[in-house]
């Protein structure tokens, strides 16, 4: 489900210091590379979050289209790697075409507004089950798992889950 963040992040973005402190900013991109590495993932040191209302839309544009794993992946190391702003729409555009997608149909369904509604509704199913961070992950009744997590968290929870004995949303 598509999932946004921060909704009140403006069009061209935010500096990260806005929100965090010049420590905690290094370490949060110290904990993704050292988490990241093993799976062949690049983490770069970023200063700005992009809005991510408009590639979240073009993820739904791509889900439509057959292409969302490549789009997604795709998104993930303009921004994490390449350190593009995914909430501009030419940088999108050129994503989605690298991604085989038609990026003027892309152009016109953003401009449109079309997939607006998949997003509200995403939003109203994560309120009602209180998700709050990504990633977040759903398990049988509407049990949740918000934030990056250790592996052994998954793996216990899925035990209770199992067990009968998970009881709480984690978050």
């Amino acid at each position: 489900m598509a999932y946004e963040l921060a909704p009140t992040t403006p069009p061209e973005g935010r500096l990260l210091t806005d929100k965090f402190q010049p420590s905690e900013i290094a370490g949060m991109f110290a904990h993704l590379r050292q988490r990241g590495t093993r799976y062949g993932m690049v983490f770069n040191d970023a200063e700005r979050a992009s809005n991510s209302r408009l590639s979240l839309l073009a993820g739904e544009f791509a889900k439509d289209a057959g292409r969302y794993d490549q789009f997604h992946e795709n998104v993930f190391k303009a921004f994490f790697t390449d350190l593009k702003d995914i909430g501009q729409i030419d940088e999108l555009l050129e994503i989605a075409a690298n991604s085989g997608l038609d990026a003027e149909e892309l152009r016109q369904a953003l401009a449109e507004n079309r997939h607006q509604e998949r997003l509200d509704t995403a939003k109203a199913e994560a309120g009602r089950l209180g998700i709050n961070a990504i990633p977040a992950f759903l398990f049988e009744n509407d049990q949740v798992i918000s934030g990056a997590l250790p592996p052994e968290v998954f793996r216990n929870t899925i035990k209770e889950i199992h067990d009968g004995t998970f009881t709480k949303p984690l978050m």
